[in-house]
């Protein structure tokens, strides 16, 4: 599962969305692997968005965080952030 953590008013998020995530290519390769998308929307700063952001040590968007199928490993996330 990817989750993609994003809000409308990010430039960030619907740049990255545009040419990366929503791209056939990208969106194939998910398919392949079996890798669900889930988009977490905080354009409205939602208070379980925020403390899940938080849960991961980030105070804003966007954030990706990628769970592999081993249950019991962490997930990955990105170098930097926010």
């Amino acid at each position: 599962m990817l989750i993609d953590f994003t809000a409308s008013w990010c430039l960030s998020c619907q740049v990255n969305e545009r040419v990366a995530l929503q791209t056939p290519a990208v969106r194939a390769k998910l398919r392949s692997h079996g890798v669900t998308l889930l988009k977490a929307d905080w354009t409205r700063r939602d208070d379980r968005i925020t403390e899940a952001l938080a849960s991961y040590g980030r105070e804003g968007v966007p954030l990706y965080v990628l769970y592999g199928r081993d249950k019991n490993a962490p997930p990955r996330l990105p170098a930097g952030g926010c």
